[in-house]
């Protein structure tokens, strides 16, 4: 067991290097690799690794980048990959709070302004993931309900309570219903 977490913080670190090193083409390269943090979020040792090898404020660094070859795919699944590791059972505290630090309000707050213009299943998919993850900052770190409030969260959430989606699946949580779990962890 221990060899494992050793190879999993070994995966992680040289994982997020690779994403921290930025492309310098299309932006495959961070896809391909948030794609691969994303499928490790399955197993809780790896979710610790990721976090442990410094992947909050890399994950934070996709969601504030500025580069046009970082897409909303890529956003995405970063905001994904946030939403596990402060949800985690073990260390949601500590990285709700480490989000918090890096800035992850606001980009968060960004992608639930693309609901309901020109949405696509990315944009729902992004979008559920960053109300994970503000409502997981709300419930942990409630020091972020200010800045929440600050970037409109609320006016944000009534928008998505409001906006009619007919192509959500019944299996998976709408952002509709993960709005109504943000809105529940604000109080």
């Amino acid at each position: 067991l221990a060899m494992k977490s050793e190879q999993n913080l070994a995966i992680a670190t040289g994982l997020i290097a690779m994403l921290g090193s930025g492309d310098h083409g299309d932006g495959s390269a961070s896809t391909h690799v948030t794609e691969l943090l994303l499928q490790l979020c399955g197993d809780p040792s790896s979710r610790a690794a990721i976090a442990q090898a410094g992947a909050v404020r890399s994950l934070v660094g996709v969601l504030t980048s500025t580069r046009q070859s970082m897409g909303l795919k890529t956003r995405e699944l970063a905001a994904s990959i946030l939403a596990h590791l402060t949800t985690d059972e073990a260390r949601g505290v500590l990285n709700a709070t480490d989000c918090v630090s890096e800035g992850a309000v606001k980009p968060l707050m960004g992608i639930l302004e693309l609901v309901g213009v020109g949405v696509s299943a990315v944009v729902e998919s992004a979008a559920r993931a960053a109300i994970t993850v503000l409502a997981a900052l709300a419930h942990h770190a409630p020091k972020s309900k200010g800045q929440m409030v600050e970037h409109g969260i609320v006016e944000q959430l009534v928008h998505i309570l409001l906006w009619r989606h007919n192509g959500t699946q019944a299996s998976e949580p709408s952002a509709t219903d993960r709005a109504d779990i943000a809105c529940e962890s604000l109080h």
